[in-house]
């Protein structure tokens, strides 16, 4: 068995520009048994449950969701700041003070220009374009700009974003626009392409190609080994082994026989009222 520790909205309905038919899609991090952490076999490190209609549900073990933590993964950065939580069991804040330590600038900026590029060049080479596939472009070109100013972990969802980049008010009317119809809107429906954000995204993607951050060393590890054995509940199996034993309890009655000098089985014979002498007793 297992235990989830945290499950939350990751994909558009989070961002903030869902389409009525947007799925849900559900991430978490869980955690088995402590036992399991201390077998030779890792335990699995990651659940999958087959989509089912508009519910996409996937999650990860709680070891892996911290070593990916430790190596600034975009994946649990989102999910730790994700607006719609379904299930918290203290995860969310005692991660995300070190996700602000692991937080690093350029492996971040790397995977949102990645991210954009590819659906850039996947979804928007030709005459029509999803509304969905725009904002999988814009957003993380936002995230970008957002990291290439601030040096700093973007927030997860769009509106702050948008509000950042300070973009020109007839192209922030644009914007607008096309949100207002992808939320009315089913997503995948094809529009022609909108020259103002085709204009602006290959701009931005040339641009923020070209950034390039200082190189850091991971976080210490010491920060997600102590996460991760107070969030397992393996810190208390821990400070159960190291404790030093209990001497044993002695018999009752054991201090008040040694006092008068009397042994702990006439101490027994008085407390039940023995009377008759038996054994070696019988010859005095």
């Amino acid at each position: 068995g297992v235990r989830f520790l945290f499950a939350c909205e990751s994909g558009s309905r989070a961002w903030g520009f869902a389409s009525p038919d947007s799925d849900y899609d559900v991430r978490f991090v869980y955690c088995p048994v402590p036992a399991q952490y201390l077998s030779i076999l890792e335990p699995a490190d990651g659940i999958e449950v087959p989509i089912q209609d508009v519910l996409d549900c996937s999650g990860w073990d709680l070891r892996k969701a911290l070593r990916l933590l430790r190596k600034s993964n975009a994946a649990i950065f989102e999910w730790l700041q994700s607006p719609i939580v379904y299930r918290d069991t203290g995860l969310q804040a005692r991660l995300l003070p070190i996700a602000l330590v692991a937080f690093r600038p350029g492996p971040a900026l790397a995977h949102d220009v990645g991210m954009a590029r590819g659906t850039w060049l996947r979804e928007c080479s030709g005459a029509e374009v999803a509304l969905k596939k725009y904002f999988y472009v814009l957003r993380p070109i936002l995230a970008a700009r957002w990291i290439a100013a601030r040096d700093s972990l973007p927030p997860m969802e769009f509106d702050p974003l948008l509000a950042a980049a300070a973009l020109p008010e007839d192209l922030l009317g644009v914007i607008a626009d096309v949100r207002r119809r992808k939320a009315a809107e089913v997503e995948r429906a094809p529009v022609p392409r909108i020259a103002a954000l085709d204009t602006f995204l290959a701009a931005e993607l040339e641009t923020m190609a070209k950034v390039v951050l200082p190189a850091h060393e991971p976080a210490d590890v010491a920060k997600f080994d102590d996460a991760f054995q107070d969030l397992a509940g393996l810190r208390a199996a821990l400070l159960r082994a190291e404790s030093p034993a209990l001497p044993p309890t002695p018999p009752p009655g054991t201090e008040f026989a040694a006092r008068f000098a009397i042994g702990l089985g006439t101490l027994r014979h008085w407390e039940r009222g023995d009377r008759t002498p038996r054994g070696t007793a019988l010859v005095l």
